[in-house]
C-alpha cells in the first residue's frame, strides 16, 4: 500500500484480485468486492455468492436442508426436498382440519398427517370416533347420532307418568317432561290417565272413553222451596251429592210452597198437603147446612167441612122454611099460615085463637 518505486503511485504495476467478506466461514463471501494485490486473509475470500451471510449452511452448492432457508442459494428455499401435507389439529385428537400446509419434515404439534376432523375444537369429534348421543356428528360421517338405538318418548305435562301428543325419538332418556308411556287422555290433569281410579266429576279419569263409568249413581231432585223434598218431575242421577237445590228425596207435589211435601201435616185447605193424592185426608169433617135467613137453623142438603166455613153455614138443620126468621124448629107458632115451629102443622096450638 506504499509507493515503493517512488513514482507517485502506490502498488502500481501489481496484479489486484477481488475479495469478498465471508462472515460465516463457509468459503463464500458477499457484499461489495474489494481489490487486493495480496491475499488479505480471513474473513476475505475469493468466491462470491453467499445468499445468507451468517449461516455456514447456506452458500452456493450447499445441500438443501429442510429449514425453510435457501441453503444452495438458488433462490428457492427447501427446493428438491420431499414435502408432505400436514393439517392443524387444534383439539389434540390426532385429526386435523382446514387447509393443508406442505412440510419437508414433521413440523410437530399442532400439525398432523391426517385430515377430516369435522369439529376441530372438540376431542370427541373425528373420523372413526364413537358416536355419542348428543345430537352431533361425532364420527364425522355427516350423520348425527347414527348407529345408536332410538326410543319413542311422549310429553307428560301433568306428571302422571303418561304422555300424549306426537312422539319424539331419543337415543337417551331426555328426562322431564318426557315419558315412555303413551295414552293420557287429559294432559293437564294428574287424575286422568289409563288405569286411574274413576272419580265423580264428569271426567274420563281412566281414559276408557266413558266419563264416571263404574261409579254408583243416586237419583236427586230439585227442591225449589227448601222443604227437603224435590219435585216429582225434575230429577237427575249423580255419583256424588250435587248440593243445593238438589235433594235425594222426591215426591213434592207442589215444589214452590213449603206446606206441600210427603208426610206434611194435612191442613184443612182443600189441598193435598201430604202429596198422597187426596186433599184434606185424615181430617175430621162436620156436616153444615145453609142458614139463609140467619135464624140459626139451616135447611136443604148438608155439606161436610173440616173447619167452620162461617156464615151462612150452621151445624143445626131442620129449618122448614129457610127464608123466614119466624120459622125454625121450636119457634113460636104464629097465625100466619106457616108452620113456624116446623112440626109439620100450620098455625097449630091455637095460634089463630
Amino acid at each position: 500500500g506504499a509507493d515503493n518505486d517512488c513514482n507517485g503511485f502506490p502498488d502500481d504495476g501489481l496484479t489486484f484480485t477481488h475479495y469478498w467478506v465471508d462472515g460465516d466461514g463457509d468459503g463464500f463471501g458477499s457484499g461489495t468486492a474489494v481489490a487486493f494485490c495480496a491475499d488479505p486473509g480471513a474473513p476475505w475470500v475469493l468466491v462470491f455468492g453467499d445468499c445468507s451471510e451468517g449461516s455456514p449452511d447456506s452458500h452456493p452448492g450447499a445441500p438443501e436442508l429442510c429449514d425453510g432457508a435457501d441453503n444452495d442459494c438458488d433462490g428457492l428455499p427447501d427446493d428438491g426436498l420431499t414435502t408432505t401435507p400436514y393439517w392443524v389439529d387444534s383439539d389434540g385428537d390426532g385429526f386435523g382440519a382446514g387447509l393443508a400446509a406442505l412440510f419437508c419434515a414433521d413440523p410437530g404439534q399442532p400439525w398432523v398427517l391426517v385430515a377430516g376432523d369435522c369439529a376441530d375444537g372438540s376431542p370427541d369429534y373425528y373420523p372413526g370416533a364413537p358416536e355419542l348421543c348428543d345430537g352431533a356428528d361425532n364420527d364425522c360421517d355427516g350423520i348425527p347420532d347414527d348407529g345408536l338405538s332410538f326410543t319413542h318418548y311422549w310429553v307428560d305435562s301433568d306428571g302422571d307418568g303418561f304422555g300424549s301428543g306426537t312422539a319424539g325419538a331419543f337415543c337417551a332418556d331426555p328426562g322431564v317432561p318426557w315419558v315412555l308411556v303413551f295414552g293420557d287422555c287429559s294432559e293437564g290433569s294428574p287424575d286422568s290417565h289409563p288405569g286411574a281410579p274413576e272419580l265423580c266429576g264428569g271426567a274420563d279419569n281412566d281414559c276408557d272413553g266413558i266419563p264416571d263409568d263404574g261409579l254408583t249413581f243416586t237419583p236427586y231432585w230439585v227442591d225449589a222451596d227448601g222443604d227437603g223434598f224435590g219435585s216429582a218431575t225434575t230429577g237427575s242421577r249423580f255419583c256424588a251429592d250435587p248440593g243445593v237445590p238438589w235433594v235425594p228425596v222426591g215426591g213434592d207435589c207442589h215444589d214452590g210452597n213449603t206446606a206441600y211435601y210427603p208426610t206434611a201435616p194435612e191442613i184443612c185447605d182443600n189441598a193435598d198437603n201430604d202429596c198422597d193424592g187426596v186433599p184434606d185426608d185424615g181430617l175430621a169433617f162436620t156436616p153444615y147446612w145453609v142458614d139463609a135467613d140467619g135464624d140459626g137453623f139451616g135447611g136443604g142438603t148438608a155439606t161436610t167441612f173440616c173447619e167452620n166455613p162461617g156464615s151462612p153455614w150452621t151445624t143445626v138443620s131442620g129449618d122448614c122454611h129457610d127464608g123466614s126468621l119466624d120459622t125454625w124448629p121450636g119457634a113460636l107458632e104464629l097465625c100466619d099460615g106457616l108452620d113456624n115451629d116446623c112440626n109439620g102443622r100450620i098455625d097449630d096450638g091455637g095460634a089463630c085463637g
